[in-house]
């Protein structure tokens, strides 16, 4: 039986995130996490800007600070992490229900309410260290997984009652997707190249699709399955995927080159695909009512992120150089970069 202990952290050093300019926009103050309990000696927490606007967080392993992006479409940068560097092997986040899973070194789990909630433990480990972590569209649910494995961690009741079921798959995940109600989709190496299926509590897998190489795999609304052939360039949607599967092509207007990855909007409405083989992300109304838009990047697109608002996305990872997001939720989308936080050495 999984039970929850706090894990305390001090607020004897508060560290505030807004910037000079953030600061007089937007300005910073306290927030409302998760409860308290005792502190231990010696032990201390950057704080998180709590007021003003913020797009979501992105893990960066490099340094292994889980880092909050300040700001609007934009007009953003990233500010510093709201976890001490080094504590954790791998994170990810939620900005639908403000909430991050984050491993620590021995395998076992944390589940932390953002921005400057205490982080709650949860019993039992993770098959790997730098684990997968995967969010529900609405942040409810989150599942983590380990490339390869067999072993699946669902988590669900986030963030005030979290509780984790361990799932074992028959194969090996390649990737996996989890939607609000805790249904568990995988992407898993067949003859004809990846067999997409849904896994049960009990472990038994069902095929609802499949595709010559993957290209992304997220749930949309309810227990709408997407995914994405980043051979054939197309987008297939899987109606009812857990009790009574209803596969169809989404029309994509030729649109997609070489998928890497897809999201999909709180509010079930945008699908985004990253384009790897030309510089775009084509946005895909999955209710019917706008056409499929092409929109151009100056970067080389990885995966889609979801972020804030009913249709931001990171596109890019980590790395050398700027974050690239694209705003597609509104009347003329566009993409936009992230600078890094100015004097924080907090490059993304």
């Amino acid at each position: 039986m999984i039970t929850a202990r706090i894990r305390s952290f001090s607020r004897r050093l508060g560290v505030a995130l807004c910037t000079a300019t953030l600061g007089a926009l937007y300005g910073c103050g306290s927030g409302v996490g998760l409860p308290t309990g005792s502190t231990p000696p010696n032990t201390v927490t950057p704080a998180a800007s709590t007021q003003g606007p913020q797009l979501g967080y992105f893990w960066n392993a490099a340094d292994q600070t889980l880092r909050p992006i300040l700001g609007v479409p934009g007009s953003s940068q990233i500010g510093l992490s709201v976890v001490p560097a080094g504590t954790y092997v791998a994170a990810a986040a939620s900005a639908a229900n403000a909430v991050a899973v984050l491993e620590e070194p021995d395998g076992s789990l944390d589940v932390m309410t953002l921005p400057s909630g205490q982080p709650v433990h949860l019993g039992g480990k993770v098959a790997v260290a730098g684990a997968q972590i995967r969010f529900s569209p609405a942040g409810k649910s989150a599942i983590v997984f380990a490339a390869g494995s067999g072993s699946i961690t669902l988590l669900t009741g986030l963030p005030s009652a979290p509780s984790a079921t361990a799932i074992t798959s028959p194969v090996g995940v390649q990737d996996a997707a989890v939607s609000d109600a805790g249904g568990v989709a995988i992407a898993a190496a067949s003859a004809a190249g990846v067999s997409i299926q849904i896994v049960s509590a009990s472990g038994a897998a069902t095929a609802v699709g499949s595709a010559s190489a993957l290209g992304g795999l997220s749930f949309g609304s309810g227990d709408d399955l997407l995914f994405a052939d980043a051979n054939a360039n197309t987008l297939t949607l899987v109606h009812n995927a857990s009790s009574k599967p209803s596969p169809a092509l989404v029309p994509s207007a030729a649109l997609l080159m070489t998928p890497a990855g897809l999201g999909v909007s709180q509010n079930g409405q945008w699908a985004l695909v990253a384009n790897s083989g030309e510089a775009s992300a084509i946005r895909i109304d999955l209710t019917g009512q706008n056409a499929p838009l092409r929109i151009a990047c100056g970067c080389t697109p990885a995966l889609v992120a979801p972020l804030s608002g009913m249709g931001t996305f990171r596109i890019t990872a980590p790395g050398a150089g700027a974050l690239w997001a694209i705003d597609a939720g509104v009347s003329a989308p566009r993409s936009f970069f992230i600078p890094a936080l100015a004097g924080t050495g907090a490059h993304p």
